[in-house]
């Protein structure tokens, strides 16, 4: 196989996913077959185990340390050492319980928040499929190294980096990375060598989670090479900032000392002037020095920390560090995440085009139906657009049920999304397909842009379409409207899904044909041709309930809202206008954008922006320092891998 010592440092490698796959096979020294054992051996004692370093949590003497890192506190302790050495046994005591009150309360917090974030940080990935010396097996996925081949099934999480070398139907959902609302379907061809990590197709990284579809790839990362491993190393290398209570607590405390370092020279000093004993004069300036520190104001800032930090605890929120609680009230931008955040993470279909009629969702709940002109929009009155949720419902794997009034579901988060549609207007999923029994199909695959499902019906077989509009365009041949089948009209199908995808929405348009002949094999399926259209669907991943609201507080209060995504710029736009977070027409700042600035003209563009979109962890770094430089108190809030690095460098993260 070649020398382990031959395979690119993580500094040298090359662009993966800008390469062809044999020349990754070239590069890594491997083949179809995989490495043999012996190969495995040396590369895993180069390379070493394919898990992130772990930073060990602070131990209790570190935590009960740091209680004590305080100017006032500082203060305290040399007032408690002076008291001592002059015998003020009880003025020594009284300082001493203050310390060990405010050192309890603060440890007893800070140990027990930790616990609990380090219980909700487990990410495990504990085994992998791999092919070996030409066999399949399964190992523990740290033991995979670069070069090893991989095999990526459904509902499986992705071990390492990988080069993907083959793919069928493979969707990945990469939002843990990406903040991308929507799985990426992936390829074996490269892409070019700049695009940003959610558009590296050719690509799977680690912690993704693979939603349908399978694969197969290459390991090229592992460890902290991966791009999880960088992500982490941008955290281990950003530092803890202080909160604005903190700084001011600093400057009140050098100010306490100054002056009471003045008051106690000059106290002593005219004593002895006047004709007092020096040593009386010390104790008296010793004294008055004492009685200067505000030996209650470090407990009363920690008691009423504590107060608030159980109060969120009421409110299901954990406060790792109690300055934090300060903060809160101190923020004045709050760079937000969206994919999960400030959306629910669950495609919806919201509009519906049909027959030159646009159906819009009637609310959330799964039987809330669609709207047309304001009325409520039945099957029997709206033939065509109860036939294009039928299309969506039976071409689709997805499987979707309600229990006790919640959606439960498994598959693609966009056929998922279908069959709700369906759901909404009264098509029940097993029903229709039990109706329509599947005889064959065409997966969806990159290349294709469409998927399609030949179904029985009365001895006869339909096919039915959904892909992208322009794709599914082409192969129509007519349109369907409410006084039957017409010549298409491209040019107004095509105009219509533009306007849709202007606002935000990914749509997918539907078509059918029902065949001449029943088909007598499977296999016998052609690629369609001389379609039905019948009509466009348009989905987003709708707001959360109540954030619009809180968003309405927050500028009520002064506190400027940005988002911060990795999702696609027309998504992110859309969002921001529907939440009230950027005016309509505003434009979003790229990370391909952010990646031509310097520093400086980051900084003057921050001022304005209110919509980041498509960047990267390190994109989502600046963004927040540049907010900082301004002397904002930048708050940011994230469920992502990809946040990680804003919400330590951020005064408080969420």
């Amino acid at each position: 196989m070649g020398d382990v010592t031959s395979v690119p440092a993580p500094d040298q490698a090359p662009p993966w996913h800008a390469l062809d796959p044999s020349d990754v096979e070239t590069t890594l020294h491997t083949s179809d077959r995989g490495l043999s054992h012996e190969e495995v051996e040396a590369r895993l004692a180069h390379h070493g185990p394919n898990e992130l370093e772990e930073e060990p949590p602070p131990g209790a003497l570190v935590v009960l340390a740091r209680q004590f890192r305080n100017p006032l506190i500082y203060i305290l302790l040399v007032a408690a050492a002076v008291t001592v050495a002059l015998e003020e046994f009880i003025d020594a005591g009284v300082i001493a319980a203050v310390l060990v009150l405010n050192a309890t309360i603060g440890f007893t917090q800070e140990r027990k928040a930790e616990g609990a974030v380090r219980a909700l940080q487990q990410l495990v990935v504990p085994r992998a499929r791999v092919v070996r010396d030409g066999h399949e097996r399964e190992v523990d996925s740290r033991e995979l190294v670069p070069g090893d081949v991989v095999q990526l099934e459904p509902g499986s999480r992705v071990p390492a980096d990988v080069r993907l070398d083959a793919v069928g139907s493979l969707t990945i959902d990469e939002s843990l990375l990406t903040g991308e609302s929507l799985p990426v379907a992936k390829q074996v061809a490269p892409v070019p060598e700049a695009v940003p990590i959610g558009d590296r197709a050719s690509m799977a990284f680690t912690g993704a989670i693979v939603t349908s579809g399978r694969g197969r790839g290459i390991v090229v990362a592992t460890g902290a090479d991966t791009e999880l491993g960088t992500i982490a190393g941008l955290m281990r290398g950003e530092t803890s900032v202080e909160t604005p209570l903190q700084r001011q607590i600093g400057r009140l405390a050098k100010l306490i000392g100054l002056a009471v370092g003045v008051a106690s020279v000059v106290a002593f000093a005219s004593g002895v002037a006047l004709g007092g004993s020096v040593q009386e004069m010390f104790l008296t300036a010793v004294a008055l020095a004492v009685s200067a520190v505000p030996e209650g104001l470090p407990v009363a800032v920690t008691i009423t920390f504590a107060i608030g930090v159980s109060r969120m605890a009421g409110r299901n929120a954990i406060v790792r560090r109690l300055p934090a609680v300060e903060t809160l009230g101190s923020t004045t931008v709050i760079g937000s995440d969206k994919t999960g955040t400030l959306t629910e993470n669950r495609m919806t279909v919201q509009e519906v085009w049909a027959s030159g009629r646009t159906y819009r969702l009637a609310g959330d709940e799964p039987d809330a139906g669609f709207l047309v002109d304001d009325e409520p929009a039945s099957i029997e009155t709206h033939p065509v657009f109860h036939e294009t949720l039928l299309t969506g419902v039976l071409d689709n794997e997805a499987d979707v049920f309600l229990d006790d009034d919640h959606i439960e579901s498994t598959g693609d988060p966009t056929e998922v999304a279908l069959v709700v549609a369906g759901m909404n207007i009264g098509i029940d999923e097993e029903e229709a397909r039990e109706a329509y029994p599947l005889f064959a199909e065409i997966p969806f695959e990159t290349e294709r842009r469409y998927s399609a499902s030949i179904r029985e019906r009365h001895g006869t077989h339909t096919i039915f379409v959904k892909g992208a509009p322009e794709r599914v365009v082409a192969m129509c041949t007519a349109m369907l409207t409410d006084d039957g089948p017409v010549p298409i009209d491209a040019e107004t199908v095509e105009a219509a899904a533009r306007d849709l995808a202007g606002r935000g929405l990914r749509v997918l348009a539907m078509a059918q044909h029902r065949l001449p002949e029943p088909l007598a094999h499977p296999e016998d399926v052609d690629e369609p041709e001389g379609l039905i259209f019948v009509g466009l669907q348009g989905m987003l991943d709708p707001p959360r309930p109540g954030v619009r609201e809180s968003i309405d507080l927050c500028h009520e209060a002064g506190i400027r809202v940005v988002m911060i995504t990795g999702d696609h710029a027309s998504t992110a736009r859309a969002i921001a206008e529907d939440l009230g977070i950027a005016e309509p027409g505003d434009a979003a700042l790229t990370g391909a954008e952010l990646g031509t600035m310097d520093d400086d003209e980051l900084h003057d563009r921050v001022v304005d922006a209110t919509v980041f979109a498509r960047v990267d962890p390190e994109d989502k770094l600046r963004i927040v320092r540049a907010l900082q430089h301004h002397g904002e108190v930048v708050a940011v809030t994230g469920d992502g891998v990809n946040d990680a690095p804003a919400l330590k460098a951020a005064a408080i993260g969420v």
